[in-house]
């Protein structure tokens, strides 16, 4: 796990560096006092940075852990996941992107181990008006949806 935890962290970082790097060309906002584009990439650039340097830190500092087998429940809940992801994604242009985000975010936590009825029938429900009211509603971004 450590030696994983060390390549991540490296491999978060260099991401938060090559963001911060690459918003260096976007052009400033035309309202002043506004933010311009870089803006929220960075700010989410930052606290990556912050996490994985957190992250190399804690690796360097823990003595060697035994490996542990990973054991083929966790490779089948990835597997699904995995499934899941691509069927999202090849559904996403010809199906309702609410409804599929309803049901992958439901499978999702189904197969991380949620039983609860009630959590997996509200917590994508609250997920997806979430989805809606932020990206559709404020940020005007329009999801493939036959209902909108």
């Amino acid at each position: 796990m450590r030696r994983a935890n060390l390549i991540i962290a490296v491999v978060l970082a260099l991401v938060s560096v090559v963001a911060w790097q690459d918003t260096s060309s976007y052009p400033e906002s035309m309202v002043p006092g506004v933010p311009g584009g870089a803006a929220f990439p960075r700010a989410l650039a930052v606290p990556l940075f912050v996490l994985a340097t957190l992250l190399l830190v804690g690796a360097l500092r823990r003595d060697v852990e035994p490996e542990t087998h990973v054991g083929w429940e966790g490779v089948g809940k990835n597997s699904a996941l995995l499934g899941m992801l691509v069927l999202f994604v090849l559904l996403a242009s010809v199906w309702d992107s609410y409804l599929l985000l309803y049901v992958i975010v439901a499978a999702t936590m189904a197969v991380m181990g949620e039983r609860s009825k009630r959590a997996l029938l509200g917590l994508p429900l609250l997920f997806v008006a979430f989805v809606y009211v932020v990206f559709h509603r404020v940020f005007g971004v329009d999801f493939p949806s036959a209902y909108l």
